[in-house]
């Protein structure tokens, strides 16, 4: 009995810790926000920078539409990336997004989850398109400022950049980017 409770315990006190460290590297991120339409949508992009410069961990939640020149007559794949080569310098700001072996799901990726194995174990469904007709890497540069991010992708370039908002992680949590229904998400899955 008394080994049982130890052991108990100890698994607590565990899982405590992973709690506690997990939900203070989250609050040890800035979240940019960037509203593609004038409500939010699937197509609104997540960045989350690391809140000092101390760290070159960074995430990018968004679609499959950084990777190609232009979608018509289908819906965007959607997801979960680190940002690779990160690079912070001043007010200057780069980073590389590789697809390569990460998959894209049917429906936005929610900004808790941090990883695409995250998401495949939180049962997120692939998307149906074939990524051939994607590339695999692009880049992103741009200028950040205190409570702003301009991005212009270097592969695939708009008409003008992307203009990130920063927002708070209580904000964050409050935006509906999920908008898919049922049978659109159905629709948009390989599964």
């Amino acid at each position: 009995m008394k080994k049982s409770a130890i052991t108990i315990s100890i698994l607590f006190i565990i899982l405590m810790t992973v709690f506690i460290a997990k939900a203070l590297c989250h609050d040890q991120m800035s979240y940019y926000y960037y509203q593609a339409c004038e409500e939010p949508s699937i197509d609104d992009i997540v960045i989350a920078l690391p809140a000092s410069n101390s760290s070159t961990h960074g995430l990018f939640w968004g679609t499959s539409d950084e990777f190609c020149d232009a979608r018509e007559g289908f819906l965007p794949g959607f997801c979960i990336l680190e940002l690779t080569d990160l690079r912070l310098c001043g007010d200057s700001i780069s980073f590389i997004l590789d697809s390569t072996d990460s998959p894209f799901f049917s429906k936005p990726v929610d900004t808790q989850i941090e990883s695409s194995d995250q998401a495949v174990r939180n049962g997120y469904r692939t998307w149906r398109q074939m990524h051939e007709y994607f590339a695999a890497k692009v880049m992103l540069k741009g200028r950040i400022s205190k409570d702003s991010l301009l991005l212009e992708n270097i592969n695939y370039p708009n008409d003008k950049p992307y203009v990130f908002h920063r927002i708070s992680p209580k904000e964050l949590k409050s935006r509906q980017r999920n908008s898919l229904s049922k049978e659109e998400e159905d629709g948009n899955s390989s599964e």
